[in-house]
């Protein structure tokens, strides 16, 4: 055992929680720090459980909450030995308070194992186990790509509905305000399905000819509504514009011709807990927009968004700023549209200090526009953004009303 200088471990933690309706399984990851010197350590990470919403059996298919949480701990190494104790708490849904006893394991003590138990302000107990090797980048956390199990993904959304002419021209487009949706995008790695509502997409659904190393698309035509289009990013390594890990963006029209139809945006993941937020610095986030609009009039065009987006937050000030830059495309002429560059004005977010992870703010910067966006962080550490906005704005020979979603990363 070392007796002087510090070490850092990469850990993981499993364990189980007690709940109002039965038990849960959390999973997570990160950082514990020991000071051999000063016999001291301390430690913290994030987790994921899915808490269940009735007492159905824990292998049955019923949806899940799914909470994203943290850990953390501190206390004392003993000084005749290998072990180290201490209190840890957990915050997953609920509010645990306990202690934690740990060895350090190897001819060097390379690794380290830990068990921890607690209770929350009623008695409900927790219990769970903490491995670790030598290591300054916590052990890798649940990902998009990664699931341990059927997950509802809460989602952000943003809908346009216009009517499709008989003729190919649109007319009677709508805003729906953007913003927070009860509804959940719901992922199954075990049967490969994602489900938007009464929609379930699947690789017997996916349109290789209309796909490409950015989108998946998706025809479905479920009972309770007409034919729908689904258009996914891409959200691994293979997408050659952003790979992200732990949010992504999704694209619906519903409707056929010469009736009323949506186009819905939706940005789902794995969001971040308001503790994983800096407080203080800068973050820069660089990411990309897609979304559509329909000109003015009672023959309008259809046209698709797509474009960059930049963000940067002071995490002290709990304010932002940023830039979109979209492209609009003609869907009848092919024609392409540069609208310019917009600025997000009266950005901010509550972060730590008000135990929120989204953000908001108003679009301008070009004459005559009006617009409006709100987001949310993903992620461990905040390591990516998601957003739903609408816009009205001059453009392309006309004036456009449109919806779209951004994603990036830090």
């Amino acid at each position: 055992m070392p007796r002087t200088g510090t070490a850092t471990f990469s850990t993981g933690v499993t364990g189980l929680q007690e709940t109002e309706y039965g038990l849960a399984q959390f999973n997570g990851s990160g950082l514990f720090s020991f000071s051999f010197g000063g016999w001291s350590w301390n430690g913290k990470g994030a987790t994921i459980a899915r808490l269940p919403l009735s007492r159905e059996p824990i292998d049955s298919k019923q949806d899940s909450l799914l909470v994203v949480g943290h850990f953390s701990g501190f206390g004392q190494i003993s000084s005749g030995g290998n072990r180290f104790q201490g209190s840890l708490t957990l915050t997953s849904g609920y509010q645990y308070s306990g202690s934690l006893d740990g060895r350090f394991y190897g001819p060097a003590a390379e690794e380290i194992g830990a068990t921890f138990s607690g209770t929350d302000s009623i008695g409900k107990q927790m219990t769970g186990t903490l491995t670790g090797r030598l290591g300054t980048a916590a052990e890798k956390f649940e990902t998009l790509q990664n699931l341990f199990g059927r997950t509802p993904l809460p989602e952000l959304e943003i809908a346009l509905s216009y009517t499709r002419n008989a003729d190919g021209t649109y007319s009677d487009a709508r805003l729906r305000s953007p913003g927070y949706s009860s509804s959940a995008v719901v992922i199954d790695p075990e049967t490969d399905t994602m489900e938007f509502g009464f929609a379930t997409l699947s690789p017997e659904n996916r349109v290789t000819e209309e796909s490409d190393s950015r989108f998946s698309t998706y025809h479905v035509s479920p009972d309770t509504a007409g034919p729908r289009t689904y258009r996914v990013l891409n959200s691994s390594g293979s997408n050659d514009q952003l790979a992200l890990t732990y949010t992504n963006l999704a694209l619906e029209t519903i409707g056929p011709k010469d009736s009323p139809s949506v186009d819905t945006a939706r940005v789902y993941g794995i969001p971040s807990h308001f503790t994983a937020l800096p407080r203080t610095g800068t973050g820069v986030y660089n990411g990309v927009l897609y979304g559509t609009a329909i000109g003015s009039g009672e023959k309008a065009d259809r046209f698709l968004l797509s474009g960059t987006a930049g963000l940067t937050f002071d995490w002290a000030g709990n304010v932002f700023t940023g830039t979109l830059v979209p492209v609009a495309a003609n869907e009848r002429t092919g024609e392409n549209f540069a609208l310019g560059t917009y600025s997000l004005i009266n950005g901010s977010f509550a972060g730590v200090t008000g135990s929120s992870t989204y953000f908001e703010s108003d679009i301008g910067g070009v004459d005559a526009t009006t617009g409006r966006l709100n987001g949310r962080f993903y992620g461990p550490a905040a390591e990516e953004i998601g957003a739903v906005f609408s816009l009205t704005t001059p453009g392309a020979g006309t004036v456009l009303i449109g919806s779209g979603a951004i994603v990036g990363t830090r």
